[in-house]
């Protein structure tokens, strides 16, 4: 075209251009804004519709100290009884004693006895006569020391046993014909004795 100018033709098209640079920043701004860290505000809501509430929420803590000492107990199995149940009684007391440690069986009882012994000294007692059967013989002492036990029929012992005092002790003999037994108890130190012969 014949004096048309051409710069002029130029900058008119410019602007459209113009309009697409613009076009371009404001997505590049829009993106970066969606790239954007939520802010504190946005966490909090968050963390609060993920638990709902404290209930609902799990926490995990981790206890970093020492545990605390085992409570120390002592046992031993060793522990002296009271020596005063050892001592022997006297009068009265000694067959209250008997007829506490001498445990009362199913039966006739046929003989029953007790005493107070000296150290060193042995007393023999002899039951009336027992017909044939199975007899249960309970032997009982009361001394620091053991008392010895022997039960004979005529010149064969039954029973020969060491006994310590404290406890008590049943021994089963058969008697084959009509009998008449000896029980003596013999001690080292001063003890009492107890025995019972039942038929069972």
């Amino acid at each position: 075209m014949d004096g048309v100018d051409v710069r002029s033709v130029q900058s008119e098209v410019e602007p459209p251009r113009a309009k697409s640079s613009q076009l371009r920043s404001s997505r590049a701004g829009l993106s970066r804004a969606r790239l954007a860290p939520p802010n504190r505000l946005a966490a909090v809501v968050l963390a609060t519709l993920c638990c709902g509430s404290l209930s609902a929420c799990e926490y995990t803590y981790e206890d970093t100290r020492a545990p605390l000492p085992a409570a120390t107990s002592y046992t031993n199995p060793s522990l002296p009884r009271d020596p005063l149940r050892n001592n022997p009684v006297t009068g009265d007391d000694i067959e209250a004693w008997a007829e506490e440690v001498l445990p009362s069986l199913r039966g006739q009882a046929y003989h029953t006895k007790s005493g107070l012994l000296a150290p060193g000294e042995s007393q023999s007692d002899q039951t009336a006569q027992l017909p044939v059967g199975t007899y249960a013989i309970t032997l009982a002492c009361r001394s620091r020391r053991q008392v010895g036990f022997v039960v004979q029929n005529g010149d064969v012992a039954l029973v020969d046993l060491m006994v310590q005092c404290g406890t008590t002790k049943v021994n089963v003999v058969h008697v084959q014909s009509d009998s008449v037994l000896t029980v003596t108890a013999t001690a080292s130190r001063a003890a009492n004795y107890a025995f019972r012969v039942s038929r069972i």
